[in-house]
């Protein structure tokens, strides 16, 4: 008798396959495939350069075309040859700063210790730079300067964000987010001289390096452009903590996170220095009382203020805390519980809070590296969609002129 042996066994296909595909899901499919064939050629970092930029620009305009209106009096005075807003202060700090790093400017005018310009003593960065490359047309030179560097600031983060994730189109999607933000758009916003694009491209570039003597160096600019680079600085640290992890609960300390707090140390220490040696009186009793209006005040509309430093983009972070505790690590989430607690809190001491939340933004990627351990790229992906649609309806709170005045976020 012949046996008959049975077909071979053919596996099942899988049951999306069987099910029919949503009109939706075929959109994302199709947009997928879209900016994968974008991003399919070998200088594709060059294309997130430039549709970010773009996209950046257009976004900020459509969204808050009042922000066209500060530039008229900025163009107005830069091209009758004088300096625009507090660019002044730099320029006579910069007179005297080989005699006394200009200190002896704020002393002579007696600023108001409310006022922007009293707050600037220390902020030295431009004013250095100023005096040492010899610049007369202060307002001009540092707002073209922040131009050239916004396409810098985003080959690093799109080159980082790749590093991290190793899928162009997260990284191309993160960057996306990261454009919509204010610390890439105050390349082109801030033209008072406050120094904030400087302090956060330099965090940008000490989150980037692996080389000790850089990351030393662009804290330690980052810290003399704008104290709050301080706080900035924890999710640098933060950053290098959640890089060591090798096992679930194993964690060591390498060479730079002694360097983050040594650069610390040095900058509070200098300063406290300086202080001492050209005989200036400390201010700090003197702002308890404004800080502590300004705190209350703040306190009024927290939600919205907490919400204007990184808007949509707190989703990434509500995210990482979740998938952190899912995940046990513990030490990591109560780290960035930590110092987003802190960081926030002393933000409020300030009027224009969403510019001091926005020196935290380094947070993003932190938790950009939970995702990426997390969760796969598909998933990955869909959350930085969703995270960028909701960016995408929202206008940014900077330069925005109403009808009764000019609000501070």
């Amino acid at each position: 008798m012949k046996i008959v042996h049975p077909p071979p066994h053919k596996e099942s296909p899988p049951l999306n396959e069987l099910l029919p595909q949503s009109p939706f899901a075929a959109l994302v499919t199709r947009l997928d495939g879209k900016v994968d064939k974008l991003l399919s050629v070998d200088h594709w970092q060059w294309r997130v350069v430039w549709i970010s930029l773009l996209s950046s620009v257009v976004h900020m305009v459509l969204t808050n075309p009042s922000c066209l209106w500060f530039y008229q009096h900025f163009f107005a005075v830069v091209l009758a040859g004088q300096e625009f807003d507090t660019y002044n202060v730099v320029k006579m700090q910069a007179s005297t700063f080989f005699t006394d790093l200009g200190l002896s400017h704020f002393t002579n005018a007696a600023y108001a210790s409310e006022s922007h310009n009293a707050k600037m003593q220390f902020r030295l960065l431009l004013p250095a730079l100023t005096a040492l490359l010899g610049i007369s047309r202060v307002s001009l030179t540092f707002w073209s300067l922040q131009l050239l560097l916004s396409g810098v600031f985003v080959i690093i983060a799109t080159r980082l964000a790749f590093r991290m994730t190793g899928d162009r189109v997260s990284s191309f999607l993160f960057v996306l987010v990261l454009s919509l933000l204010y610390p890439l758009r105050s390349a082109w916003l801030d033209i008072t001289a406050y120094g904030d694009f400087f302090a956060y491209f330099l965090l940008l570039i000490a989150l980037y390096t692996r080389r000790p003597l850089v990351l030393f160096l662009s804290l330690q600019a980052a810290f003399w452009a704008d104290e709050r680079a301080v706080m900035g600085s924890c999710f640098v640290f933060l950053w290098h903590v959640m890089a060591t992890l090798a096992a679930q609960k194993t964690y060591r300390i390498t060479t730079a996170q002694i360097i983050i707090t040594a650069s610390c140390v040095c900058y509070i220490s200098v300063k406290y220095w300086l202080r001492m040696h050209f005989n200036i009186p400390s201010t700090e009793m003197r702002y308890i009382g404004e800080f502590k209006t300004t705190y209350i005040e703040n306190s009024k509309i927290i939600g919205f203020k907490i919400w204007s430093g990184f808007q949509g983009a707190w989703l990434l972070i509500i995210l990482s805390f979740s998938l952190l505790l899912h995940g046990r690590r513990y030490i990591d989430c109560a780290l960035l519980f930590g110092f987003l607690l802190l960081t926030v809190n002393l933000s409020f001491i300030v009027v224009d809070v969403n510019r001091a939340i926005s020196y935290n933004y380094l947070v993003l990627f932190c938790a950009l590296a939970t995702l990426v351990k997390l969760t796969t790229t598909t998933e990955l992906r869909r959350v930085l969609g969703v995270v960028l649609a909701s960016l995408l309806i929202c206008p940014l709170p900077n330069r925005l002129r109403i009808v009764m005045g000019i609000p501070l976020m």
